[in-house]
């Protein structure tokens, strides 16, 4: 009766779900029944109901059933269309529900107006679920309300501490310095100490982009995620979070992609097997970020096509009962790969197609080459950048390292000082025309431009920017044993209090 009732009953209405919010009446009805029918009433006699449907709606973990509640799945359904209107303002839906409902507005501040069609009211009804999910990401604070938007993780409710706080009105800019970091003494005078902890924790970016509303609950920030098994769970999606391919343990994404025992045998019979067999019990994000500092372009194209492979087939055994032998998952992804090449072939000629490497063949003897890296203080609240400028015998020409209050993501630190190291070459007209990075991945972001909603890339969009007025400066990938004075420098920019410039030769700190 259970699967009937899931896979039936509760399919039926889930189209029209996605598109009109319906009446409470009728999900209530359809829940009512499905409440007879577990329970065995017939037309002629009731049954006991031993337990309300509320109760059924809850994990079996928590002693329910996981059946879904209509109502909720419903406004879910919608908030996925109002997420595709956030996100896609120029689609021609967009345009028309804007014209028709919020010419002056966007859909979060919108309204029924007069006389709304009945699909819009029910977007409205999944907006405002969506909203919930929403929150600032900071640039320069100018579009943000320090009390009434919410912009720091975890905690919508700021609270300050001394007896002239700045009107409730005034924007987050008022927190934010000119040279576009947290002003930690505006902070400490306004908030307690564990309140000003938080914020420090919250990057901010100045002049690289704008700010935005994303969605909090991916690193991306975008409305997205891989259906496992405990998403889905959590979801009432279905009855158990356990890996439906070993039922060993809760499937994650780090489970699926990595832990489940079909995927470790297919990893091993794979070319990424001694970097598996020595980081696997990284997590998920450290596992791939290192997998593809440590790759070639080619190498990461097959890697990628391996990952598809390995949800592929979860996927095929899951729901066809079919699927490869692990040691063959990865020549199949192998041979997809080259296809994949071969088909590329029949629309650029060789030379075309061929896409900017990230390792490049550096310049003449004559020319000048640009290391930049950036550290981390956590415990501090700290991060800083440095630039150091070589010539052909690696002699030391400039440089600069600057601290800046507040936590920043790794890559991020790392983007702001490529930026920061472009910004100054061009404003004192330095020649040069490579520069090099130790972050690989930032290397490859450059070269495919696939931008989401997260900080990183508003600065690597900067980049690419500055990268416009200076055609000919390549950014390249170097390994990090070859970037040690950039490296080693990082713990003089987070113990500086200013920003440090030297000319000819490395300061005498």
């Amino acid at each position: 009766m259970e699967v009937l009732l899931k896979a039936v009953i509760q399919a039926i209405p889930a189209y029209a779900m996605a598109c009109f919010r319906l009446p409470v009446k009728i999900c209530k009805g359809i829940e009512a029944a499905m409440a007879r029918f577990w329970w065995g009433s017939t037309g002629e006699t009731r049954k006991v109901h031993w337990k309300s449907w509320k109760f059924l709606c809850q994990s079996k973990f928590k002693g329910g059933l996981g059946f879904r509640s209509l109502v909720h799945f419903n406004q879910a359904m919608l908030a996925k269309q109002a997420w595709r209107i956030f996100q896609n303002p120029n689609s021609l839906l967009s345009l028309i529900l804007k014209a028709r409902y919020f010419p002056h507005s966007s859909i979060l501040e919108a309204v029924p107006g007069h006389s709304p069609s009945f699909s819009w009211r029910s977007i409205l009804w999944g907006r405002d679920l969506m909203a919930s999910g929403l929150i600032w990401k900071v640039v320069n604070g100018y579009g943000i309300q320090t009390l009434g938007d919410h912009w720091l993780p975890n905690n919508r409710f700021k609270f300050f501490t001394s007896n002239n706080p700045p009107p409730s009105s005034h924007s987050l800019s008022f927190f934010i310095t000119d040279s576009g970091t947290w002003d930690v003494g505006k902070l400490q005078s306004c908030f307690d100490e564990s309140m000003v902890h938080d914020i420090l924790a919250v990057p901010v970016f100045g002049s690289y982009g704008h700010d935005k509303l994303i969605w909090e609950k991916e690193s991306s920030g975008c409305f997205t995620a891989i259906p496992v098994a405990s998403s889905l769970f959590k979801k009432c999606v279905i009855n158990s979070s356990l890996c439906p391919v070993c039922k060993m343990d809760n499937e994650t994404i780090k489970h699926a992609l990595l832990d489940c025992s079909r995927v470790r045998k297919a990893w091993r019979y794979s070319r990424f097997a001694a970097y598996y067999d020595t980081f696997k019990n990284l997590d998920i994000d450290e596992f791939f970020l290192g997998l593809l500092q440590t790759l070639d372009k080619n190498d990461i194209g097959i890697l990628f096509c391996f990952i598809w492979a390995l949800w592929n087939q979860r996927n095929s055994f899951v729901h066809n009962q079919y699927t490869f032998p692990p040691k063959e998952v990865y020549d199949w992804s192998l041979n997809f790969f080259f296809k994949f090449l071969d088909a590329q072939q029949h629309h650029v000629t060789g030379s075309q197609s061929a896409s900017p490497s990230t390792q490049v063949q550096l310049p003449p003897s004559t020319g000048l080459r640009i290391f930049t890296d950036g550290a981390i203080d956590s415990a501090n609240r700290r991060h800083s950048i440095r630039v150091v400028v070589l010539d052909a015998d690696n002699a030391v020409k400039a440089g600069f390292s600057t601290p800046f209050p507040g936590l920043v993501p790794p890559a991020v630190a790392e983007a702001k000082a490529i930026f920061q190291a472009i910004q100054w070459a061009q404003m004192i007209s330095l020649p040069v025309d490579v520069l090099l990075t130790d972050c690989k991945s930032i290397v490859e972001k450059l070269n495919s431009c696939n931008w989401n909603n997260n900080v990183l890339d508003d600065v690597l969009v900067n980049v690419k920017n500055l990268l416009s007025f200076s055609p000919r400066l390549v950014i390249s990938y170097v390994p990090r044993e070859s970037n040690v004075l950039a490296h080693n420098l990082a713990k003089l920019g987070l113990g500086l209090d200013n920003e440090l410039v030297w000319n000819g030769s490395l300061p005498s700190i």
